[in-house]
C-alpha cells in the first residue's frame, strides 16, 4: 500500500471513512494471517480534536467484522499528573469503545488495552514500566500492525512536542533512537503538560500508519509525501543523510494514510488555562 490522502468533506465523513480504513486494514490482517491485530491509538490535544477522537472510538465499537477476540490495543501517548480522569487517554478509550463492546455483549477483557500505569511515581519509573510491557506485547504479536497518531503545524507528532526535544538536543536523539522507548515529555501549550508517549522507532515499525492532519498542515503533507515518493521510487539517500526532519519522521512505512477534515469549521474552543 502507497501513501495516499483522503480529505473528508464533513465531520461525519471524516468518522465514516476514517472508521472505514481502520476495519479494512484489521479484517485483511486477520483474514490473513494468525495472531493478533496490535493497533497503537493516540489521544489528541484540544476539546473538539478529542471528541473526533471519540466519534472514532464509537465507530469501531459498531463493527461488525472485526474479531475483537484477536485484537490488542496500546496507548501511543498518555497524559500523566492530571486527577481529572477525562484527561486520561486509556480512560477514554475504555469510555467510547471498550464499554460500548461490553453493551454489546463483546468480551474485550481489560488486559487487551495496554496502558501506562499513572499511579507509578516519578513519571521515568511509570515510563520504564509501561516499556517492559509494550515490548513484550510487540515481541510476541510482531506488532505493531497499525498506530493512530496527529501530525500538528508546528510538526509535533501525538506527544513528541518540538518545544521539548528543541530545548535539549539529545531528546531529539532519544525520541529517534533505534530502539524501541517510552519518552518523559512535556508541553506548556496544551492540556496536562507531563506526557508519555512512544519514541518514533516504534511508530516507524508500525505496518501502517494513519495520521490525522490538523488546521496548517498542508505543507507538512507535502513534505511528507514528497519525501516518501523520493524514498519509495527514487535512489535511496546516503546514509549520512538518513537523520530525518520533524516532518520526515514516517516516511519509510509502506502503509500510509493521512485523513483530514475539511468543511464547518466548529466553534472555537478557548485554550486550556
Amino acid at each position: 500500500m502507497g501513501i495516499e490522502r483522503i480529505l473528508a468533506s464533513s465531520e461525519y465523513d471524516f468518522t465514516l471513512q476514517s472508521v472505514d480504513y481502520i476495519e479494512e486494514c484489521i479484517v485483511k490482517f486477520q483474514h490473513n494471517n494468525l495472531g493478533n491485530f496490535v493497533m497503537g491509538l493516540s489521544g489528541t490535544n484540544g476539546r473538539v480534536r478529542r471528541a473526533r477522537l471519540q466519534d472514532m472510538l464509537i465507530g469501531m465499537a459498531g463493527r461488525k467484522n472485526i474479531d475483537w477476540k484477536r485484537m490488542r490495543l496500546f496507548l501511543i501517548d498518555e497524559r500523566y499528573g492530571s486527577t481529572n480522569e477525562d484527561d486520561s487517554n486509556a480512560h477514554l478509550v475504555r469510555v467510547a469503545l471498550i464499554k460500548r463492546l461490553h453493551k454489546a455483549n463483546i468480551a474485550f477483557p481489560e488486559e487487551y488495552l495496554l496502558a501506562p500505569d499513572t499511579s507509578l511515581v516519578p513519571v521515568e519509573a511509570c515510563a520504564a514500566e509501561y516499556k517492559d510491557r509494550l515490548v513484550a506485547l510487540l515481541d510476541q504479536e510482531h506488532g505493531p500492525h497499525l498506530v493512530t497518531l496527529g501530525l500538528a503545524a508546528d510538526g509535533s507528532v501525538c506527544s513528541v512536542f518540538p518545544e521539548w526535544y528543541q530545548e535539549v538536543p539529545e531528546r531529539w536523539k532519544a525520541a529517534t533512537s533505534k530502539n524501541v522507548n517510552v519518552l518523559c515529555t512535556e508541553t506548556s501549550h496544551f492540556e496536562v503538560p507531563r506526557r508519555l508517549c512512544v519514541n518514533l522507532r516504534l511508530i516507524r515499525k508500525s505496518e501502517q500508519i494513519m495520521v490525522f492532519l490538523g488546521e496548517g498542515t498542508d505543507e507538512a503533507w507535502s513534505n511528507v509525501k514528497q519525501a516518501y515518493d523520493a524514498e519509495r521510487f527514487g535512489q535511496k539517500p546516503p546514509k549520512r543523510a538518513r537523520t530525518l526532519e520533524a516532518e520526515q519522521m514516517m516516511l519509510s512505512a509502506d502503509g500510509f494514510m493521512m485523513v483530514q477534515a475539511r468543511g464547518a469549521r466548529s466553534k472555537p474552543v478557548e485554550p486550556p488555562p
